[in-house]
């Protein structure tokens, strides 16, 4: 049975960014390829926009002629670990190739007869993480180069670290649309709505299976779980899915089945007390605190905030 980490519950941040790689697939069908980016921190969500991409259009792996290649960027840049690691996801041996020219023009080949329009560069922030400025323009010109020489779509997606990229390759700038930012829901305004919007749909999930617990539309249980991500609906999900998996037989979750699933998963995740565990309601400050703090570690800015704007 498929479980709710596995369904696509749409939201405005996974819709734009679905729709981003979408669009980057139909340009290059039509001959006009493009480079895009999503960047957020973790737990937002990307890793589920890409699989949800590939379920619906199909991953290219041994030359089968789909569409789509999703490539997991190398933690350890060299000249040959992004040629290598695309030759590879295609399911070719990098090693029958002596240096990086030829296994970049392999590359281009294989690409051509796959009939590749989108390559998707997963955890793109490796190309940044552990490299100099050399490496990380060396990067850049690889990827000026695939796309200029394959003529299909590029999607980079990771941490806001990757766009690095382009700060040191201007002419993978120039060739790159605007980056979309895949950041936290806020705790206010029109953004919050959104949340208890995308929270009530993936609890529509658990209630028509019959589930005994919080309804979908309650506003204490969507400030406790607000806390519990951070506005990042990824970490949401994985709560849930957490939740899905230890409570399945009796199919009933209450406050302390939450509090258990929110500590066997938030990680390292700073967190000042496990929201599900508290007695006393969810503050204002509290959901500004936690929607900060996220930001701050991703090194986003955050607007000012005003608690009368609160919905």
């Amino acid at each position: 049975m498929t479980g709710i980490d596995k369904l696509d519950i749409e939201h405005a941040r996974f819709v734009e960014a679905r729709d981003a790689l979408h669009e980057a697939l139909l340009q290059s069908q039509a001959g006009s390829p493009w480079i895009v980016s999503v960047c957020g921190p973790s737990r937002v969500g990307k890793t589920r926009v890409i699989d949800s991409c590939v379920e619906v259009y199909g991953e290219c792996g041994g030359l089968s002629g789909k569409e789509i290649l999703r490539v997991v960027s190398p933690k350890y840049l060299t000249g040959r670990a992004l040629p290598d690691a695309c030759l590879e996801s295609l399911g070719l041996r990098a090693a029958f190739y002596k240096n990086q020219l030829q296994a970049t023009q392999a590359l281009v080949k294989a690409l051509a007869r796959a009939e590749t329009k989108l390559i998707i560069f997963d955890e793109t922030q490796h190309m940044i993480e552990r490299s100099g400025s050399t490496s990380v323009r060396a990067a850049g010109d690889f990827l000026k180069t695939l796309f200029d020489e394959a003529r299909t779509s590029i999607a980079l997606v990771g941490l806001p670290e990757l766009l690095r990229l382009f700060d040191v390759n201007e002419q993978l700038r120039n060739r790159a649309r605007t980056p979309l930012r895949y950041y936290p829901y806020s705790y206010q305004g029109k953004e919050y709505v959104e949340f208890r919007r995308a929270l009530a749909g993936a609890m529509s999930y658990f209630l028509d299976m019959g589930w005994d617990t919080y309804e979908v539309d309650d506003p204490c249980f969507a400030k406790r779980m607000y806390v519990a991500s951070a506005g990042r609906f990824g970490m949401v999900i994985k709560i849930l899915a957490e939740v899905e998996r230890t409570c399945s037989t009796t199919k009933k979750a209450t406050q302390k089945h939450f509090a258990k699933a929110f500590a066997d998963t938030a990680g390292f995740d700073r967190q000042p007390g496990n929201p599900f565990s508290a007695v006393e309601p969810i503050s204002v400050e509290q959901l500004a605190k936690v929607y900060s703090s996220v930001m701050h570690e991703a090194g986003l800015a955050v607007g000012g905030a005003s608690f009368a704007d609160f919905a």
